[in-house]
């Protein structure tokens, strides 16, 4: 029987030194007796010094111990290892259960505990550090009042705690509140409110709800403040109990808007003193006492007020304009302030008198009177107006009146002087004798005087100078007509009495200058006589011979102008372009001037003309047509006989065509012995394989020339394809002729070996079909025999050539796989595969057969073409022998209980070699053990190190 024990543990207590522990080992049985015991720190060995025959061992310290038991045969039984703590401290929370919130019902628990001997434990209570009960089993204590309280927990073990104190207080009660300060504006703050109360643990919430606000929370702190008007709820809570909340009710009144009333009369005339000041403070302001302060101008004196009645006014008058300050404060620090203006009229004044308009001119020029306004400000509207005129001589007053303007007659000579006086609508005056104004008479433009800078020429306006005398000299505007065109109008600033005017045509002008400070104005005349009188004109001299041709001749013919003049000649159509630059011809005393112009081809042309002396103008004929022929001079020919291919005639002719040009033609070809003069004869015939030169005549004297060949006709040249054989041994391959050229055309087509006889009969078609491969020559004859041989090939593939062999042999548990090899064909192939002699299955890609049993397997090729391969030899694939097992089971038991020392032994047979072999413990279907099969021989092999088992 196997060796077994059990141990017996007795723990460590809180006892002096923590060594009363202790260990025994029991129940032991099995083995072969004669038992030693081991119990120990450090791990056991044979020879080791703690082995007793005694089972237990105490006065244990903590730690670790290995415990086993041994028999007689030394075979050891290693028990679990027991580990000895020293006990760990009491622990524990005292809790509050009930709180004191009405006083002698506080009630304490202990919960939690634990450690020391975990179990057996008293409680004792403490009250502000003196022992206030008994020990008792029990972890609850009724019926406490305020104080500061602790637990003692003891066990058996004589293990024992002291636990955290707690407090139970005495509830809050008697909680009011009291306002401190008032709601003020200055500062702007609100009321102070100060809560007390009686008991409580001195950790409390004050928490005061605002009417319609946001609760304000704070902490042991019992003073609100900033509070605003309105009716508030405060609270009273212990945070450090769970008794009820304590609540009082407040009124904060706020502090009233201070406002007051005030009238004014303003100061009647500017710098004046009587102006006058109501305050009034209503009845509504009722939060007195009030204090009220005036200050204002100097020789004000500051006034202070205190009011403790409303309503009440304050009245001051005689007070010169300016701003008034009134500040009245109430007795919650609120204040009103106002800055009054007594106000006082601008200071009465002219401020401008100016002649608005001044002597002028109407459209007759006649003169017209100026107008003089005054312009007053301040004092108090509305105004009256007295105007003062002295002429030198005469002093005229119009009287006081509403009216700001005054109408003056121009005095031809003299200066006229103008004082203002103004009245307001409470009498105050002011006039401007101290600077009356002066009005000099109208001036007039007492002459326009003319000089010319420049004549008129082609090209540039006649540059003429107006000068102006007399007028204001303040600006111009001078006017230059023709009596039906819009006049030119030319301004001139002031200081500026010259103007320069450019005339671009002869005639008669006037020229009028207004002033344009008064609207006078003057006239003069100028006039400027013709100039321009030059006459041109173009004709067609000489028609151009040929139409490429540049010999056409333009005539100028002139009138009216004798001196040089440069001209150039410009294509008029499809594009306007110069043909002919600029050239200069010399001046000519005649009636009527020409001048041919040479080197134009055909087409319509202008001449424009430019004097190089004055008056310098510019003039272009109309377009003028140079003639030429209708079309181009063009010839060609057509062989009308044609050189034979071969024979005793070997010449041939040809007519000429012509077209375009003038007419009448003429005909020969250049340097021919026969035909070398120009004849009306347009055919040429008797001519052999040559390149001829051909020239063409009208009647202006038009060559043209070209060449003509007359040759033989040129060699037969074809394209010819081939399609080769599909398959090894067959005659499917096709010749075709796909273009034919040269020779006379009328092809016929043989087909011939390669030096033999021909194949087939002669034929029109250009198609040879069902040849086998091999050389052939394609023959090409035209109408007149001339013929081409062509050589061709046709070629086969190679003979489908297939290999088979055995890749992978059969095994117990797959088939053999067959591997086959091709040669020759053409593209890709494909496979299939006769079983025993049998019929072809199906054809596949790969050549590649897996999966084989046992039997004879011969395979076909079929190329890209579908040609079929013969079939390939022969494959043989047998079966393989079944594996079996010898077994040795000599060496299968375990020599000691518990031991490894068993061995399988085994010997193999049939198979394929290279066998795998695995060890089950149980069923074959359990997983394999993690060992390996050991050969301990030729054949024979063995599982070694095995346990018991099956």
């Amino acid at each position: 029987v196997s060796l077994s024990a059990t141990t017996q543990v007795r723990s460590i207590t809180c006892a002096a030194g923590n060594n009363d522990g202790s260990i025994v080992i029991k129940d032991v049985v099995g083995g072969w007796g004669s038992y030693e015991y081991y119990i120990d720190t450090t791990p056991p060995t044979p020879s080791s010094g703690a082995w007793t025959t005694t089972s237990s061992r105490g006065n244990l310290s903590a730690g670790t111990y290995k415990v086993s038991v041994r028999d007689a045969s030394g075979c050891q039984y290693d028990l679990n290892d027991v580990t000895l703590s020293i006990p760990t401290g009491i622990t524990g929370i005292l809790t509050i259960t009930t709180e004191n919130c009405t006083p002698g019902t506080g009630v304490l628990s202990v919960v939690s505990v634990s450690g020391g001997e975990g179990a057996n434990y008293t409680y004792q209570l403490y009250k502000d550090g003196a022992a206030y009960s008994q020990p008792q089993a029990s972890n609850i204590f009724n019926s406490l009042g305020s104080g500061s309280y602790q637990v003692v927990v003891r066990d058996s073990w004589g293990c024992s705690a002291t636990l955290t104190a707690v407090s139970l207080y005495e509830p809050v009660a008697g909680t009011m509140a009291t306002i401190m300060k008032q709601v003020t504006c200055t500062p702007a703050t609100g009321a102070t409110i100060s809560v007390t109360h009686l008991g409580g643990s001195g950790n409390v919430e004050y928490k005061l709800y605002p009417q319609g606000g946001t609760p304000v929370v704070q902490n042991n702190n019992p003073v609100f403040t900033n509070v605003p008007a309105g009716q508030h709820t405060i609270t009273v809570r212990d945070l450090n109990t769970s008794c009820g909340v304590q609540t009082y009710t407040i009124n904060v009144i706020g502090a009233s808007v201070v406002s007051f009333t005030y009238t004014t009369t303003a100061v009647s005339c500017n710098g004046g003193d009587d102006g006058t000041l109501l305050i009034t403070l209503p009845g509504t302001q009722t939060q007195t006492d009030y204090q009220i302060t005036i200050e204002g101008v100097t020789p004000f004196v500051t006034r202070n007020e205190v009011v403790n009645t409303t309503p009440k006014d304050f009245s001051f008058t005689g007070l010169k304009a300016g701003n008034y300050t009134v500040t009245v404060v109430s007795s919650r620090n609120c204040k009103a302030e106002r800055v009054i203006n007594i106000a006082e009229p601008a200071v009465l004044s002219i401020t401008n008198v100016a002649v608005t308009r001044a002597y002028r001119c109407n459209a007759s020029n006649d003169d017209q009177a100026a107008l003089v306004k005054a312009v007053v400000a301040g004092g108090t509207q509305s105004y009256t107006y007295n105007f003062e005129l002295f002429d030198g001589v005469t002093t005229i007053t119009t009287g006081y009146t509403s009216s700001d303007v005054l109408s003056v007659t121009n005095s031809s000579t003299q200066t006229q002087t103008v004082i203002v006086y103004v009245r307001d609508a409470k009498g105050c005056m002011t006039d401007t004798r101290s600077n009356p104004l002066e009005i000099a008479p109208l001036k007039r433009i007492t002459n326009i005087s003319a000089t010319k800078l420049v004549q008129i020429a082609c090209g540039s306006d006649e540059r003429v100078r107006f000068t102006i005398a007399g007028g204001n000299n303040q600006g111009y505007l001078v006017y230059v007509t023709t009596g039906v065109a819009t006049p030119s109008t030319h301004t001139l600033t002031a200081g500026i009495n010259s103007v320069t005017v450019d005339f671009g045509a002869p005639g008669y002008y006037e020229v009028t200058v207004t002033d344009s400070a008064t609207g006078c104005y003057a006239t003069t005349s100028y006039t400027i006589t013709p100039f321009d009188s030059m006459v041109i004109g173009g004709t067609q001299s000489k028609s151009v011979s040929c139409a490429s041709g540049n010999d056409g001749v333009l005539r100028l013919e002139m009138t009216g102008y004798q001196g040089s003049y440069s001209y150039r000649v410009l294509q008029a159509t499809p594009t306007v372009m110069v043909v002919i630059p600029p050239t200069t011809v010399a001046g000519e005393v005649a009636a009527v001037r020409k001048h041919d112009i040479v080197g134009l081809s055909a087409g319509s042309y202008i001449v424009e003309v430019t004097q190089t002396q004055w008056p310098s103008c510019t003039k272009s004929t109309t377009q003028v047509m140079i003639s030429g022929p209708g079309a181009a001079l063009v010839a060609s020919a057509t062989i009308t006989n044609k050189i034979k291919c071969g024979g005793s005639d070997q010449t041939g002719s040809f007519a000429v065509n012509v077209a375009g040009g003038w007419g009448e033609y003429q005909y020969r070809i250049v340097s021919h012995a026969v035909y070398g003069n120009f004849t009306s004869t347009s055919v040429f015939d008797g001519l052999v394989s040559d390149t001829y030169t051909v020239a063409v005549k009208d009647k202006e004297g038009c060559v043209v020339t070209f060449t003509q060949q007359m040759a033989p006709p040129a060699p037969i040249a074809a394209t010819i394809t081939s399609t080769n054989v599909r398959c090894f041994n067959d005659a499917d391959g096709t010749i075709n002729v796909l273009t034919t050229s040269g020779g006379s055309g009328n092809y016929s087509y043989e087909l011939w070996e390669v030096g033999g006889s021909q194949i087939g009969s002669t034929q029109t078609g250009t198609t040879f079909a069902h040849l086998d491969a091999r050389s052939y020559v394609v023959k090409i004859i035209d109408g007149m025999n001339c013929d081409i041989e062509l050589p061709i090939t046709i070629t086969e593939p190679n003979e489908l050539l297939v290999t088979a062999g055995i890749s992978s042999e059969r095994t117990c548990h797959t088939g053999a796989t067959v591997s086959v090899t091709v040669t020759g064909g053409v593209g890709s192939y494909q496979y299939a595969m006769s079983t025993n002699g049998g019929a072809l299955g199906s054809w596949q890609s790969s050549g590649v057969f897996s999966g084989l049993t046992a039997g004879e397997y011969e395979f076909v090729v079929k190329d890209g073409n579908s040609c079929e391969s013969k079939k390939s030899n022969k494959v043989t694939i047998v079966d393989v022998a079944p594996l079996s097992l010898t077994m040795d089971t000599t060496n299968a038991k375990v020599k000691c209980n518990g031991g490894n020392t068993a061995e399988i032994g085994f010997t193999p047979s049939g198979g394929m070699g290279n066998n795998v072999y695995t060890l089950h413990k149980g069923a074959s279907t359990n997983p394999a053990m993690t060992i390996s099969a050991t050969q301990i021989g030729t054949d024979k092999w063995a599982f070694t190190g095995l346990y018991t088992g099956t």
